[in-house]
């Protein structure tokens, strides 16, 4: 009976490994972020809802008019007319409403893609401010240790009578100073959290740990310069991918061939409507039997659109000058990226080449000369907090790495 509660109790165990052993390592990448808050976020949800009625309006734009019932009846003359009316439009008007009405829905297409944009930013942006949190809580446990160690030590040779009690409570000084960042700082992993949750509109698992964020935009990968985060990145790729890619000039330009479509409609406007009406024609006095037709034309004297005409000629005029301007903030948004990125991948590769290894080099040389007595306490006080301090800069450094791809992204219009 005994073997088999053991064996039963290790199938068990076996089966409940995997989960648990998941439940431990839960990981999440930057691209599941971006795919959970597709399906979750509501701004995203009702840009996609206007698409459906940007398509409606299309189907709209191509109804033709209904036809007239027409009656025409006089008991004096024993007049009789039972017949059908129905407007033509000229100038191929039911047309140019379609286009109008299909340069609008590339419009909105635009504009859900532009929320696509917002939306990989601010996750982006929620994502790396998370992942620096949880990354900066490692690395604060892991000064802590660091910290803790010098403690030790400065107790034991208080201990042996080495120093004095003075100079253990002022390395304990220390350690409590920083063990108060330490505690500070979970609370910015949970705003940071909040924020995140919030964007991807969906309440994960708070022990949930971020995987490192991406250097660049995937679809830099084919470029040469963008084979990984420390490649060099040449300005001119950045600027012409830019200019070709940027939703708001992409925008204005769909908005502009949607008034070139409305002032080809309101000239055609100016051609009026055929409004026949044919049918039988009676006369019961005489029975006398046959057709009428009638036809209407609007004379376009007064009203030949002069209105509309005058007001797409202002617009598309201010959406030309809006084009230059947007293209010379383009190139000052990448330009102003590009130096970020330089200047950031610049500085990060300082500390992780010399300012680190410097750092954590002097630490481990003061705390082996305190320990055989060689220095005071002071000296060791001191190497451990600019080693604090070059950690905590790292960290910081790394950040603003992160963000300076993150305005590479906004500059050039990369969704992906």
């Amino acid at each position: 009976m005994f073997p088999f509660i053991i064996t039963v109790i290790l199938i068990l165990l076996t089966a409940a490994w995997p989960q648990a052993a998941w439940a431990e390592t839960k990981t999440l990448t930057l691209d599941e972020a971006y795919e959970i808050a597709l399906d979750h976020n509501p701004v995203v949800k009702s840009e996609q809802a206007k698409l459906g009625i940007s398509k409606a309006q299309i189907l709209t734009a191509g109804a033709r008019p209904n036809p007239f019932l027409y009656s025409d009846n006089g008991t004096a003359e024993f007049t009789y007319r039972l017949g059908v009316q129905k407007i033509f439009e000229m100038a191929g008007k039911r047309s140019k409403r379609i286009q109008v009405a299909r340069a609008k829905n590339d419009v909105a297409i635009q504009q859900f893609e532009q929320s696509l944009l917002q939306l990989r930013l601010d996750l982006r942006t929620a994502y790396v401010n998370l992942y620096n949190a949880q990354l900066r809580q490692k690395r604060y446990e892991a000064i802590m240790k660091t910290n803790q160690a010098l403690l030790d030590l400065a107790e034991k040779r208080q201990q042996t009578g080495d120093i004095s009690k003075l100079d253990v409570m002022q390395v304990k000084s220390m350690v409590l100073a920083f063990q108060n960042e330490v505690e500070s700082n979970k609370y910015q992993v949970l705003i940071a959290q909040n924020v995140f949750i919030s964007t991807i509109n969906v309440d994960i698992d708070r022990s949930t740990q971020l995987e490192p964020p991406p250097g660049l935009p995937k679809n830099f990968a084919s470029l040469e310069s963008y084979a990984n985060a420390h490649s060099k990145v040449k300005e001119s790729d950045l600027r012409q991918f830019a200019l070709t890619n940027r939703l708001e000039l992409k925008l204005n330009a769909g908005q502009l061939q949607v008034a070139e479509n409305q002032r080809r409609l309101f000239q055609a406007n100016r051609i009026p409507d055929l409004n026949l009406t044919v049918g039988p024609d009676w006369v019961t006095q005489g029975t006398n039997y046959g057709l009428f037709a009638t036809g209407q034309f609007e004379i376009p004297i007064l009203n030949r659109q002069q209105g509309p005409l005058q007001e797409n000629k202002a617009l598309s005029r201010q959406l030309r000058l809006e084009d230059v301007t947007l293209r010379n903030q383009v190139e000052l948004d990448v330009q102003n990226a590009y130096d970020h990125l330089q200047f950031a991948k610049a500085r990060l590769k300082r500390y992780e080449s010399e300012l680190l290894p410097t750092s954590e080099e002097i630490v481990k040389m003061m705390q082996m000369a305190f320990r055989l007595g060689k220095v005071s306490v002071i000296y060791a006080i001191n190497a451990h907090q600019a080693y604090n301090t070059t950690q905590l800069s790292y960290l910081q450094a790394l950040l603003d790495y992160q963000k300076a791809i993150s305005d590479v992204e906004q500059a050039i219009g990369q969704t992906r």
